[in-house]
């Protein structure tokens, strides 16, 4: 069963929907330790436990990762203009924790000068927290990868995944496989080869997206958005 979406119905209620779980996300982490804020640089940066200040930076965002505080606690990661790759140290794919921001630093609108080479490697960020989930990638590039991001939602608890500002090269994968709400929202983001969207019988899959191009590579091997859903019914949508 081959059927358009509603995806502008969607839009709306996915912007809310990401607001709100940004919403409980800090409220939550206001009462423990707010926030992490980890700096990175490729070229001047040095993995070393001591680092991660402005001034003494980490070299790659998989080592930042395994710093990874536990609890409830939303992890900053502030990148420096330059290439991140497995030549300067970085291992794929990364694995953010569970409440996260990834973004270049200084941020730029526009710019996207904190770029990621998987160089290769089958997925470039890999996304499956455990429970209540989000991410945000903010002002980046993401290349040399078929799958750019790969996001599964957590079996309890919601997820929100946000591409701001960014340019992926490859795919996007969003999975949503519980019964609560999962949140996908494009931002003035650029993805070549198109999304792909796979709703569980009992979640709730939003989409939104705001001035965002999907699959400009007319030669691209996928749709825009395919939206499969747990009866087995499935949504193909192409935007020009």
């Amino acid at each position: 069963d081959s059927r358009e979406p509603d995806l502008e119905g969607r839009a709306p209620i996915g912007l809310l929907l990401g607001c709100a779980l940004v919403a409980v996300v800090c409220a939550l982490s206001s009462g423990l330790r707010a926030q992490t804020v980890l700096f990175i640089d490729p070229v001047s940066g040095q993995d070393l436990p001591s680092r991660g200040a402005q001034g003494a930076p980490l070299k790659t965002l998989s080592y930042a990762t395994s710093l990874a505080a536990t609890g409830i606690v939303v992890h900053d990661y502030r990148l420096a203009p330059g290439i991140y790759s497995a030549a300067s140290g970085e291992t794929f794919p990364i694995r953010p924790p569970r409440l996260s921001i990834v973004q270049a630093w200084p941020n730029r609108p526009g710019a996207r000068e904190a770029v990621f080479d998987a160089g290769g490697a089958g997925t470039a960020i890999e996304f499956t927290p455990a429970s209540v989930g989000f991410l945000q990638l903010r002002g980046l590039e993401l290349r040399g990868a078929d799958l750019s991001v790969d996001c599964v939602s957590p079996l309890s608890g919601p997820i929100d995944l946000a591409i701001v500002d960014s340019h992926l090269k490859g795919h996007l994968r969003f999975e949503a496989r519980s019964a609560s709400v999962a949140s996908l929202v494009l931002d003035r983001a650029r993805i070549d080869d198109g999304v792909s969207c796979f709703q569980g019988e009992t979640g709730v899959l939003q989409l939104n997206w705001d001035r965002s191009e999907l699959k400009v590579d007319p030669n691209g091997s996928r749709p825009d958005i395919l939206w499969i859903d747990g009866s087995g019914s499935t949504a193909v949508a192409d935007i020009r």
